[in-house]
């Protein structure tokens, strides 16, 4: 179960470190587009824009896919959770009441 643990960590920061790489990327753009905009053309001007709209929209998909890859990780988590509970009811239940009195002690000492 910790090997999913690890893997599921790991794919988070990944995705994390992707995602934040493309907007990166498009900050970069917009601002090279600003520090560029007086010295530009209308049809330079234009093309600047499509470039850039073009750029969102690749941002936006890949930010969808980033989502969808981060939630079928986190059912695959929810699926092995459930399995390991369905394998191991007893043990289940005592991690659970575990970490409730850890919780409880916890809350109580404030």
């Amino acid at each position: 179960m910790q090997s999913s643990n690890s893997n599921g960590a790991d794919s988070a920061d990944d995705i994390r470190s992707r995602a934040g790489n493309e907007f990166s990327n498009l900050k970069a753009d917009l601002n090279d587009l600003i520090s560029r905009i007086p010295s530009l053309s209308d049809i330079d001007l234009q093309s600047a824009k499509e470039k850039l709209l073009d750029k969102y929209e690749s941002s936006r998909v890949s930010a969808r896919a980033y989502a969808a890859d981060a939630r079928e990780k986190l059912n695959h988590g929810v699926e092995v959770g459930g399995e390991y509970v369905k394998e191991r009811p007893l043990q289940s239940i005592a991690l659970a009441a575990g970490v409730g009195l850890l919780l409880g002690a916890l809350i109580s000492r404030r």
